[in-house]
């Protein structure tokens, strides 16, 4: 027999990967809380700073004031009470966020020469772009030499982002389209994480595998192709791709 406090919490599990927003509609689907009133904690940290648990407040040290918390929700399985005040359901995630993210962790990104919000960004992209934890970690060494030679990271799940969808493929103009978040466009890192990654990606990101590729692509069947140069990428598109 459930107690009053067991038939009030309800089971959410955030996959990892999941975007801010699939979160907000997940919540809301489960009776945890309305998406509209996360979403207007979660786009806007600045104003909710004062409202989260203090030790919390760090988290965000090192995240541009224009991005919002994306990245920051921690994929894990949670127990959440029901109709619960957004703020309440924010602060237990990102106490997850910071717990999850160990000193160890922590060392290994002050010692890497990236700040937190760099390795989240760079551990969402691996994590929307590859399915392995080893190909995450060989493309996390290529993205961040192109970002140290000022090259873009030409990442299609950033583009995506930018046009506010998931999957699907991307028109010559959606190449084009004038956002921070099209790695075609802009060189380096766009602004902020574009999911929520999972330890794996972060991981990743912290501990890339040294490789001397600089392109890549994922064949049909799953299997990450690698190049070198251009063109071999452009005939291993011709072969796995066409």
């Amino acid at each position: 027999m459930t107690g009053p406090t067991e038939s009030r919490e309800v089971k959410v599990t955030i996959r990892e990967g999941m975007k801010m927003a699939d979160i907000a509609t997940l919540l809301e689907q489960k009776n945890v809380v309305a998406a509209n009133d996360f979403l207007n904690i979660t786009k806007h940290p600045a104003e909710a700073l004062p409202d989260l648990q203090p030790s919390l407040v760090s988290l965000f040290s090192s995240k541009p004031p224009s991005v919002d918390m994306e990245g920051y929700l921690f994929p894990d399985t949670y127990l959440f009470f029901r109709n619960s005040p957004a703020i309440d359901v924010i602060n237990k995630i990102l106490t997850n966020t910071d717990t999850r993210l160990s000193p160890t962790t922590r060392q290994k990104i002050t010692s890497s020469g990236h700040s937190l919000h760099e390795i989240l960004t760079m551990a969402s992209v691996l994590q929307a772009e590859l399915q392995k934890p080893a190909d995450m970690a060989m493309a996390a060494d290529l993205f961040w030499r192109r970002v140290a030679q000022g090259m873009g990271l030409n990442a299609d799940t950033t583009v995506l982002y930018a046009l506010g969808r998931s999957t699907g493929s991307l028109t010559t103009a959606d190449l084009k389209i004038d956002s921070p978040y099209n790695t075609y466009k802009y060189k380096g890192l766009p602004p902020g994480p574009i999911n929520n990654p999972g330890l794996d990606a972060i991981n990743a990101a912290l501990n890339p595998t040294p490789n001397e590729y600089l392109y890549y692509l994922t064949a049909p069947s799953g299997q990450t192709i690698w190049a070198k140069t251009y063109e071999q990428h452009l005939a291993n598109k011709r072969q796995y791709l066409q």
